[in-house]
């Protein structure tokens, strides 16, 4: 498999090796330690009567050095602010993503 990928059950820390197998049976190896943790993406929000909206980050882990936050505001724009502010140009519904 060229491009492996494995889904861990469970939170933890754990070891993981890549082996290579050439065509003449030499082999070689890479070791790394992969940490998992659980991640809970949530947020609440407060529109103004101007369009704005007020986005407050409540996931967990909510550590800007610890993840990579991102959000879709549903109208073509985005935000890496850990809690943003959005002022949209027509009101309406929008399909909200936080990831």
């Amino acid at each position: 498999m060229v491009n492996p990928s494995h889904t861990y059950a469970n939170t933890g820390v754990y070891v993981a090796t890549l082996t290579i197998i050439g065509a003449n049976s030499s082999t070689c190896s890479y070791t790394d330690t992969v940490t998992v943790n659980t991640c809970t993406a949530n947020f609440t929000y407060n529109v103004t009567s101007s369009g704005t909206v007020s986005f407050t980050n409540q996931s967990n882990p909510l550590n800007a050095a610890l993840v990579n936050i991102s959000w879709s505001f549903g109208d073509g724009n985005f935000s890496n602010i850990i809690s943003p502010t959005h002022t949209y140009a027509l009101s309406g519904s929008y399909n909200i993503k936080l990831f």
